[in-house]
């Protein structure tokens, strides 16, 4: 009975939210549709550390996430004790400034769009994605050229280009160059840690009203689900 009710809260995720921030119902509703339950948190959740229920925290996108410095290290504790954590666009960015993961830098370029990615590591968060490995010199080595294998298409709003240091796996790669990373994975502690600073959700956020950016949303919604799975231990 005490290890079903344990499973039970282990698939609580924590959707934060606060100004400026842009979690909203639709992403909402997709984690429900996946089995999870979906509990709202606040700045003021961290600073009282109300997280023992939580399997993962979710930090979305947006303009600017502000904690003040007991709810950061509520947070940064959650994580090192087992607690995932899921990085999205400027959540990602928030969790480099706080040192969530070994990160060399995170490039601040200035655009949006769509980009052609490589998915280029075997791992738990592209599990049933085609990989195109990188090379060992970290250069761009495509051995399909001109085709659709290893790839996905993602959108891009002022996300970071982030180089990992030891202990961090890129994942996914922005274009032809290995070195600048979209999708990454770590631990803090005994947590694991996955930043995006492409949002895989996006069609989903604006309900399908980015046809004209051309993303592979079955693929990048997979990348985002295998990553919910993956830091709540469920793969």
């Amino acid at each position: 009975m005490k290890e079903n009710k344990m499973k039970k809260q282990r698939k609580k995720i924590g959707f934060y939210q606060g100004p400026r921030v842009s979690a909203n119902k639709e992403v909402a509703k997709l984690y429900k549709k996946w089995g999870y339950e979906v509990i709202t948190i606040t700045e003021k959740d961290l600073e009282q550390n109300k997280l023992k229920d939580l399997s993962a925290i979710y930090m979305p996108g947006g303009h600017s996430v502000i904690l003040s410095e007991r709810g950061i290290e509520n947070l940064k504790k959650f994580v090192r004790e087992g607690g995932g954590f899921l990085g999205i666009c400027n959540g990602a960015h928030f969790a480099a400034r706080i040192k969530l993961l070994n990160l060399k830098d995170m490039l601040i370029v200035r655009g949006c769009g769509t980009y052609n990615m490589r998915i280029i590591k075997k791992h738990p968060v592209t599990k049933g994605l085609r990989i195109v490995p990188a090379s060992p010199e970290k250069k761009a080595v495509d051995p399909v050229p001109h085709t659709n294998v290893g790839r996905v298409k993602m959108y891009r709003e002022n996300g970071a280009y982030m180089v990992v240091g030891k202990n961090v796996d890129a994942l996914v790669t922005y274009d032809n160059d290995d070195k600048y990373a979209g999708v990454v994975s770590g631990y803090y502690g005994k947590g694991k840690v996955v930043l995006f600073t492409c949002p895989p959700e996006v069609e989903i956020h604006f309900k399908g009203n980015l046809s004209k950016f051309n993303t592979d949303t079955k693929k990048a919604l997979q990348l985002l689900k295998n990553a919910i799975d993956y830091i709540v231990n469920n793969n």
